[in-house]
């Protein structure tokens, strides 16, 4: 990241240039997880991506087991702006085993109700 002008932070890269921020996760990925990772490019740089539905729930657990009102916060704007291209299957399947089951659906009747206060 460093060799294509990414800023390091942690386990955070910004690029000014890019305007783009990328965590690396520290731990490892499941089955599941790694068939749901896509690639970008950047010039000749092939970098992973976690899956929005996976990145919902890495926030969603923060938010549920550490009170981060960001992370819920970050949440339910991805799954605003993504809320289409969601597999919502998936998404709750993964909720219920990691026990946040409760603060998906809270945020999702959330954002429903935003929707059809917009549509009248």
């Amino acid at each position: 990241m460093k060799a294509i002008n990414f800023q390091n932070i942690g386990c955070h890269y910004f690029s000014n240039e890019l305007n783009i921020a990328i965590e690396i996760p520290t731990s490892y990925l499941s089955n599941d997880q790694e068939e749901r990772v896509y690639i970008i490019e950047i010039e000749e740089y092939e970098i992973p991506i976690l899956g929005i539905e996976d990145t919902i729930i890495d926030h969603l657990n923060v938010f549920t087991h550490w009170q981060s009102l960001e992370d819920g916060r970050i949440a339910k704007e991805l799954l605003s702006i993504q809320y289409d291209k969601i597999d919502w299957n998936y998404l709750e399947s993964r909720s219920r085993v990691e026990r946040i089951d409760k603060a998906l659906q809270n945020i999702k009747k959330e954002i429903d109700k935003e929707h059809k206060s917009y549509e009248n």
